[in-house]
């Protein structure tokens, strides 16, 4: 299993033409807020950590943590692997009703190793198309 994993793992990488690569992401996080409400997963290497706090209804709040495998993150980075992260901060957002309240505001953090990040922000969980396959994979991760 280690073998084909590092051979799907090499035909990612050498699939990306951009500065930073899919091998040099350190995390992913998944945002989703609104004025009482925040839904947060972080998704690193071999963790994902979570937290739903509901400022109107303290005791509904949860925060959760649990280990990933190679398995789990390789599948992040499949969902990842036909957008090119160069141009992730430039895609469009399906619609916009979050910037008067019409929405909850989402967003995609990916952070890379050296600190440099990207981001994609959109309306509830409706991402540019080409980023709907990665958020699959994250709210897979999450424990309601």
């Amino acid at each position: 299993m280690t073998g084909r994993l590092a051979f799907i793992l090499m035909a990612l990488f050498s699939g990306q033409a951009s500065a930073q690569s899919l091998q040099d992401i350190a995390s992913i996080v998944f945002t989703k807020q609104n004025r009482g409400y925040l839904d947060e997963v972080v998704i690193s290497r071999d963790s994902v950590h979570g937290a739903v706090e509901n400022h109107k209804v303290p005791e509904a709040s949860k925060h959760y943590s649990a280990v990933i495998d190679d398995d789990d993150w390789t599948k992040l980075l499949i969902a990842l692997s036909e957008v090119s992260l160069q141009d992730i901060d430039g895609l469009q957002s399906p619609t916009m009703n979050r910037a008067h309240d019409g929405a909850v505001h989402s967003s995609i953090v990916i952070t890379f190793e050296n600190g440099n990040s990207i981001s994609h922000s959109f309306d509830d969980e409706n991402p540019h198309p080409d980023l709907k396959p990665l958020l699959d994979a994250i709210i897979e991760f999450r424990i309601p």
